[in-house]
């Protein structure tokens, strides 16, 4: 869209199965929204925001590299995580 590029990712976990047994409201959803514009020829500005919804038995994080299942957020946990840069190519 002109100097604009638009980003957009969705991602779901479903519910834990352990050995052909399934864990009811154990799964996750992520949603990514993401912009990108065009300054000059070698210089660009994004913005993106990412929201994680846990079910009510999971704690799916946001973490450096990814996404992760840790301890350190409480089952059912709702996190949202704000970007922005400026990127300039040499």
């Amino acid at each position: 869209i002109g100097a604009w590029e638009l980003h957009a990712a969705y991602a779901k976990q479903g519910n834990v199965n352990l050995a052909g047994t399934e864990l009811a409201d154990s799964g996750s959803k992520a949603y990514t929204l993401g912009a990108r514009y065009e300054l000059s020829k070698r210089t660009a500005v994004t913005l993106a925001t990412t929201q994680v919804k846990n079910d009510a038995y999971n704690n799916i994080n946001i973490s450096g590299g990814g996404q992760s299942s840790t301890a350190g957020i409480g089952y059912g946990a709702k996190l949202t995580q704000f970007g922005a840069s400026i990127l300039h190519n040499f």
